[in-house]
C-alpha cells in the first residue's frame, strides 16, 4: 500500500473543502507545519515520538514551507503519520494560499490509526 499517495490525496481533499469554505481558488500551496507540543501526556509518547518532538522543538520545520507531495513524503513510513492534523488557512492571494497544517506530535504506523478504513490520518478543516 502506497501511503504517500494516499496521504497527498488525503491532503488535497482537505485543501480542496479549505477552499470551498473560504471561496479561493487558489492553484499554488504553501503548507507551513506546526507541532502541536501541548500534548503533555509523556508517559503515551513512544521513544519514536520523542525523537520527532524533538525535531520539531528544535526548529527543524520552522519557517519552512512545504508542498503537497513534500508534506506527504515527510510523514509517510518509515517516519508513521500523525495520530490527527488539523488544517486552517493562514492567508491567500490570487494564485497561492499558505495552510497551516497542526499536528499531533504522536506517530504511529499507519495500521495502529484512528480511520482505519483509509489507512490515513483523520484530517480535520478548520
Amino acid at each position: 500500500m502506497n501511503y504517500k499517495i494516499m496521504l497527498s490525496n488525503s491532503l488535497k481533499a482537505a485543501i480542496n473543502e479549505l477552499k470551498e469554505i473560504n471561496n479561493i481558488t487558489c492553484t499554488q500551496y504553501h503548507i507551513h507545519i506546526y507541532p502541536d507540543t501541548s500534548e503533555k501526556e509523556l508517559s503515551r509518547l513512544s521513544s519514536k515520538d520523542l525523537y520527532y518532538k524533538t525535531a520539531f522543538l528544535k526548529g527543524k520545520y520552522e519557517l519552512k514551507t512545504f508542498t503537497i507531495e513534500e508534506t506527504a513524503k515527510i510523514f509517510s513510513p518509515p517516519m508513521g503519520l500523525p495520530l490527527w492534523m488539523e488544517m486552517s488557512l493562514l492567508s491567500h492571494k490570487e494564485s497561492e494560499m499558505h495552510i497551516k497544517l497542526k499536528i499531533s506530535i504522536r506517530f504511529r504506523k499507519p495500521k495502529d490509526l484512528h480511520n482505519k478504513e483509509t489507512s490515513h490520518p483523520p484530517i480535520r478543516v478548520l
